[in-house]
């Protein structure tokens, strides 16, 4: 059975060999055949690289699957590497050669597997085997059977032998190749070629890229397309034959060829070079250590202003760089860590540079060009303003602009006694450590300067260079000739005479606009509506008194300065003074009232009714004489204080001037040049005695100055005696003679200053006779204006019980005006004895004014038969009568009090004192509290109100509308279809803020009058202001910033009025302090230099958040503009 099966193996392995001869020659045939299908399929088409690229792969898949079909399969199966064929398959195949085997061996086989449980079984497959072993199972498989597939393989063979050995053997194997290099484009010949212009050139990054390309050949194309990074884009046609196109900016490495006509040229390849770049530039500056400056960081700029000796250093982050230079004079390597470049230099001037980016490719691309501009540390400057005073030479204002390129360090006044500058004196004057700063100064101010003595000062402005000894700039200098106490009360009084003059001129002239006033009033109330020319007339009338004011508020102020100049002169302040100060105060704020009136009718005067224009010329007609008045009674006030002030000034010089007279006589060798100059000197006394016994004169009630005609005549003799005696000074006899008649002239010259001081400083003399006759004058008045009071009364109830019809209406008509001029007695009586008598001030003028004001109203009202008109104003009149006899009768008192004291003293009189005043009215700070929050809600009520009024609901018959125009509304008939009008306020709205804006400004007025009594602080003055611009908002019709400021104002009256209560109960409780204030009159003539300078304070540009190179060009404008 072993040989059988042996058998059966060898004839296995000669099947599979048979499979491996013939699988051979269908490889061959087949695949042969399907190379040349490839090479000839790219021998005709030429593909592009896709097309050659699926024939290499179709071919190496096909070749691939024959390889493993007809070889790769029966190898594996010949060596049993694979499963093939078993021994039954075999014997089949044997048995279908062999006839006479048929079906034996494969029974033989099966019996096998069944022998070794059955004898019989085993017998059997011996048998059979014996019977099969002499034949030959090999024989069944016969290789020649495959001669008839050699033709199959032959065909191809001798075909590609055929090519091959035939001429287009180049082209074949071209095909080959390009099929094989299927990824490389491979162009058909063509009829032209294709030849790049410029092939070497560098791309380099961000940089424009010019591609051309020059076609040659019999038949060019018309158009040429190039393929650039698998994107086709037409060539432009820049000539015959040659194309271009452009990159705009190259990022990559272009990889293109180009086709035309269907043709393709070879690949190409344009390598990309980058470029060193600057990505950020930062420079550290280090300035200077005595700057006190904070290290700076700029960045992405280098150009920069830098002080001198700033250590700069450069930080550069880059890329795609291998070396970065700062190129100036010389060129220097930045150091290099990574990416980062940096260099550092201490800069003293300044520089141009580059700064130049290098790598591989390219040597300073990237070159940057920058500016350092170094600020030396020049000296600082001042540029000094000087004025005036316009009161005298005496003061002088400076106005200083100093600056330094780093920074101030101080301001100083120096100053000595004339070629004494070695001992000079140095005062601060303080100034922002800035670069540009502002101050002001006056001269001498407040220094404490020997008088007579002559002065040399000037400015010095010092840097903060503490290297350089902090550099210094001197102004000017500057010369100041110290007055005499004598020589500068001299001068105080001839520039108070000239403001005096221009007080009485204003006066004057005050009179006239009072006039001009009585005219417009009488054409307003003549004609009904005032015509262009008309209005045009007020309003140069209304130009012409704000000028007045004006210039009277100066004239006003530079007396008061005056005033205290003489204060600050004599050795304590005079009460006179004291009082006319105050008065000229109240005088000014009369004068801004008046201002802000005038003011009020400029803006306001087309939009005011005629009633109400009436009511505002009225108002402006009793204020002007109320001002006028006032003013009249302070000049006359301060004429006396003048003649009181020049006259105790003489009787000073002749006491002064007596003494060295009386020294010159007790001299051992008395000189006649003195003596000339002594008498020279009384003989100007003389001259300014009589002086001011003619200004004395211009008084309405001239001031008893003593007069000594005798006196002087004997004082003159013996002055001329002492000069002759002096002539003939050789004689002993003489000169004792002069010695006795200058002792004598110097005692009768003291004793005349005495008497003449003694009666000044009392007031002029007489002062108990003159009191007495003042009180009796005024008690005659008080009681006349009690007799007017019940007149009055009674006059107006017999008005109040008949009509205009009454027979005796007539009768009553004249009664009013005899007694208007009756009280016009009083008013004259009392206008009269307040020229003189200090103690009827603003109050009883302004209660004269008022009650002169109601008479003409209810004559007028009257007149025109307007009974309850009329009986109203007479009430206005006979309670202001009773409260000016309350006002006059507390006067009365206190004059009583002071004649008794001077009779009881025994004295000849004493300084008359200067009373606060007679009692005022006005309301309590809770009641100006309930009105001010009755107006607040009158605004608010009248808001929406206009709101209704605006929308349009008012009826037909406009009753409606009237009801919301609120209080300051007309009739219905007159706003009817008002709420039409949607575009803005309407003319009703603005009636009835303006009619609010009056009750403000009353509320105002109310709470200034109740300060004037109880004194006025900075908290009271800002309240004042915030009700000003209350006023200003009703104006302009901001009627809710102005409730919200209403609501402000209401808070601080209620602090006030609890703030006044606690005031109280303190009082009550605590003892009377001192109440002498002592003030730091250090910085007080800055104000006051200030205000001669029309400039507003210098702004502090170091604040500002500026490079150095913009503070200079700041610094150059503020000079040029001051320049």
């Amino acid at each position: 059975m072993q040989q059988l099966e042996a058998k059966l193996e060898r004839f296995i392995r000669k099947y599979y060999k048979d499979e491996l001869l013939r699988g051979l020659l269908f490889f061959i045939a087949i695949g042969l055949a399907y190379v040349l299908l490839v090479l000839g399929i790219e021998y005709f088409f030429w593909l592009n690289t896709w097309g050659r690229g699926i024939l290499f792969w179709s071919f190496v898949g096909m070749e691939a699957l024959l390889l493993i079909r007809f070889i790769g399969i029966p190898i594996l199966r010949l060596f049993k590497l694979s499963k093939g064929i078993d021994y039954s398959e075999a014997s089949k195949l044997i048995g279908n050669h062999f006839p006479e085997v048929k079906d034996k061996l494969l029974n033989t086989l099966q019996l096998k597997a069944t022998a070794e449980t059955s004898d019989l079984a085993r017998a059997s497959v011996l048998q059979k085997s014996k019977e099969l072993e002499p034949i030959p199972f090999t024989f069944a498989i016969d290789y020649k059977m495959n001669l008839k597939y050699l033709k199959y393989a032959l065909i191809p063979v001798l075909i590609f032998v055929g090519i091959s050995l035939s001429s287009g053997v180049s082209l074949f194997s071209e095909s080959a190749n390009r099929v094989l290099d299927y990824k490389t484009h491979y162009a058909p010949p063509a009829p032209f070629s294709f030849h790049l212009k410029d092939p070497g050139q560098k791309v380099i990054e961000g940089q424009p890229v010019n591609i051309k390309v020059e076609v040659e050949g019999d038949k060019l194309p018309e158009e040429v397309m190039i393929e650039l990074n698998g994107v086709s884009y037409f060539m432009q046609k820049k000539g015959t034959g040659i194309f271009q196109y452009s990159v705009a900016q190259a990022n990559q490495d272009l990889d293109f060829y180009f086709e035309g006509n269907g043709f393709s040229s070879k690949k190409y390849r344009y390598a990309l070079v980058n470029t060193p770049t600057i990505s950020t530039l930062s420079v550290k500056l280090d300035f200077p250590q005595y700057l006190n400056r904070a290290n700076e960081l700029v960045e992405n700029t280098g150009n920069i202003t830098i002080p001198e000796g700033t250590q700069v250093q450069w930080m550069l982050d880059t890329r795609n760089t291998d070396k970065v230079e700062w190129i100036a004079d010389s060129a220097y390597v930045f150091k290099q860590n990574n990416n980062v470049f940096s260099f550092d230099s201490q800069l003293f001037r300044s520089v141009n540079y580059s700064i130049a980016a290098s790598n591989d490719g390219l040597e300073r691309y990237e070159q940057l060009n920058y500016q350092i501009e170094v600020i030396r540390d020049g000296y600082p400057e001042l540029d000094l303003e000087v004025r005036k005073d316009t009161l005298g030479d005496d003061e002088t204002y400076f106005r200083g602009n100093v600056a330094d390129d780093y920074g101030l360090r101080d301001v100083k006044l120096v100053y000595y006694t004339e070629n004494q500058i070695d001992n000079s004196v140095k005062i601060d004057i303080p100034v922002k450590k800035t670069t540009v700063d502002q101050f002001y100064f006056a001269f001498p101010g407040d220094l404490q300067l020997t008088r007579g003595v002559s002065y040399t000062y000037y400015f010095e402005v010092r840097d903060n260079d503490a290297l350089h000894g902090f550099k210094s700039t001197r102004s000017e200098t500057f010369s100041f000739q110290s007055l005499t106490k004598e020589a500068a009360v001299d001068k105080q009084l001839e520039l108070q005479k000239t403001s005096l003059d221009g007080l009485d001129k204003s006066v004057e002239r005050m009179q006239d606009q009072e006039r001009d006033l009585k005219e417009l009033q009488n054409l307003q109330k003549e004609k009904e509506n005032l015509d262009f020319n008309d209005k045009r007339k007020i309003k140069s009338f209304l130009s012409r008194q704000k000028a007045q004011e004006q210039m009277m508020q100066s004239y006003a102020e530079k007396l008061k300065k005056s005033l205290n100049a003489l204060d600050e002169l004599s050795e304590s302040p005079s009460e006179k003074s004291k009082a006319l100060k105050e008065r000229l105060e109240k005088n000014e704020e009369q004068l801004k009232e008046q201002e802000k009136l005038v003011d009020e009718l400029s803006k306001l005067q087309d939009l005011m009714e005629e009633d109400e224009l009436k009511d505002k010329l009225d108002e402006m007609a009793k204020n002007s004489k109320n001002s006028s008045r006032s003013m009249k009674q302070l000049l006359e006030l301060t004429k006396r204080f003048f003649v009181q002030t020049k006259g105790e000034r003489i009787g000073r010089s002749l006491n002064k001037l007596g003494s060295e007279q009386e020294k010159e006589g007790n001299s051992d060798n008395p000189q006649l040049d003195k003596q000339k100059e002594l008498s020279e000197s009384f003989e100007s006394l003389k001259k300014e005695l009589a002086d001011l016994k003619r200004e004395n004169e211009e008084l309405s009630k001239p001031i008893d100055i003593p007069e000594d005609q005798k006196l002087e005549e004997e004082i003159q003799e013996a002055q001329e005696k002492a000069e002759k005696n002096l002539e003939n000074s050789e004689d002993s006899k003489s000169q004792e003679d002069a010695k006795s008649s200058q002792r004598n002239a110097g005692k009768k010259m003291q004793k005349m200053g005495q008497k003449l001081m003694q009666q000044m400083t009392s007031g002029g003399g007489g002062d108990v006779e003159q009191l007495q006759e003042d009180v009796e004058m005024l008690r005659q008045i008080l009681d006349n204006l009690v007799i007017f009071s019940f007149d009055q009364e009674d006059l107006k109830n017999k008005f109040s019980n008949i009509d205009n019809g009454n027979p005796s209406f007539s009768k009553y008509l004249v009664k009013q005006n005899q007694l208007r001029e009756n009280f016009e007695h009083i008013d004259d009586s009392l206008f009269v004895l307040s020229l003189r008598n200090p103690s009827i001030q603003e109050d009883i003028n302004e209660q004269l004014t008022e009650i002169s004001y109601n008479l003409d109203q209810s004559l007028e009202r009257l007149a025109d038969n307007d009974i309850v008109k009329g009986v109203a104003s007479e009430q206005y009149v006979f309670a202001g009568a009773n409260t000016l006899a309350d006002m006059l009768s507390d006067i009365l008192d206190n004059m009583q009090a002071e004649l008794s004291f001077a009779m009881g003293s025994g004295s000849s009189g004493a300084p008359m004192p200067f009373p606060s005043g007679g009692k005022g009215s006005g309301k309590q700070l809770s009641d100006i509290i309930m009105s001010q929050k009755q107006l607040q809600e009158k605004l608010g009520q009248a808001e929406k109100e206009g709101q209704t009024g605006d929308s349009g609901n008012q009826g037909e018959d406009g009753k409606e509308g009237k009801e919301g125009e609120g209080a300051g509304g007309e009739s219905g008939d007159e706003n009817q279809g008002q709420g039409q009008n949607e575009g803005g306020s309407s003319e009703s709205e603005l009636a009835r803020q303006y009619e609010i804006y009056k009750e403000q400004e009353a509320i105002r007025n109310q709470l200034e009058d109740m300060l004037q009594r109880t004194g006025m602080d900075e908290e009271t003055q800002r309240v004042l202001q915030y009700l000003e611009s209350i006023e200003d908002d009703l104006l302009n019709g901001n009627s809710d910033a102005a409730r919200r400021k209403m609501n402000d104002v209401i808070q601080q009256f209620l602090k006030m009025e609890e703030a006044e209560q606690e005031k109280d109960q303190n009082n009550q409780r605590e003892s009377e302090s001192t109440s002498k204030v002592y003030n730091n009159t250090t910085s007080n003539a800055i104000p006051e230099a200030k205000r001669y300078f029309n400039s507003k304070e210098i702004l502090n540009r170091d604040k500002l958040p500026l490079k150095d190179n913009y503070k200079l060009k700041v610094k150059r404008y503020f000079k040029k503009e001051n320049d």
